[in-house]
């Protein structure tokens, strides 16, 4: 069985090949998401369906996973909420549109339950029945599994924690990964940093990456103390 497993985030969109014991095939590509927000659009559904032509032109597929940025309709494989890291992308199904091009079985589920649930199966959540999980990236996305099943909630929100207020604004605003490089380029006025070039200065002992990563961690921390005090899991 070939399986074709896509990650779509705000910055990239990675891809591979795997079976279905959720062993990679070693197909791995990865691809910059195109997204213009003077007009507010996106090309992701084209991109994603570029990227599965490439696999099937040499491989014969059973079908295609997609874990997204944004809040999904896990029923319809519809985006039915983003924010201002993905403009446009409200009302995207990428189930129908895969299964009308392709006629691939299709499931999408929203990027950090896809996480959750990948550790639950094979990483540190593993044998775990109850589980809150954070991850910091373009945004900041959180899960709730409940008796080893996602908790989506109403309107499927559950888990959003990305959007909690912390001081003036919401915690995404101050402890994403793009809080942190835009706080960073404003302290040091240094221009096109990425994640990995501040992490790069701040090991080589940057004094202006020092701050900036103090700051953030105190954001960040914020945000996870409130997670703390309102969700028990027992």
């Amino acid at each position: 069985m070939k399986i074709i497993g896509i990650d779509i985030g705000g910055t990239t969109i990675k891809a591979d090949l795997y079976d279905e014991f959720g062993t990679s095939l070693n197909h791995f590509k990865e691809i910059e998401t195109i997204i213009d927000y003077d007009l507010g659009t996106n090309q992701i559904l084209n991109q994603v369906c570029d990227l599965i032509g490439e696999y099937t032109l040499n491989h014969s597929i059973d079908g295609v996973g997609i874990s997204t940025a944004g809040v999904v309709n896990a029923n319809t494989g519809e985006i039915i909420y983003a924010g201002y890291t993905i403009p446009g992308y409200i009302g995207v199904n990428f189930t129908a549109e895969i299964e009308k091009r392709f006629g691939l079985y299709t499931f999408v589920e929203n990027d950090v339950n896809c996480a959750a649930l990948g550790e639950l199966w094979k990483g540190q959540a593993k044998d775990k029945k109850n589980v809150v999980m954070v991850t910091i990236g373009t945004g900041i996305g959180g899960s709730i599994i409940v008796n080893g099943q996602i908790v989506n909630g109403f309107n499927y929100t559950a888990g959003e924690v990305g959007y909690i207020p912390v001081g003036n604004s919401d915690w995404q605003s101050k402890a994403s990964t793009t809080a942190l490089i835009h706080l960073y380029q404003k302290k040091s006025l240094k221009t096109n940093q990425t994640g990995r070039t501040f992490f790069t200065d701040l090991r080589s002992g940057d004094k202006v990456a020092e701050e900036t990563f103090e700051i953030f961690v105190e954001n960040l921390t914020k945000g996870l103390l409130t997670q703390i005090i309102h969700t028990s899991l027992n």
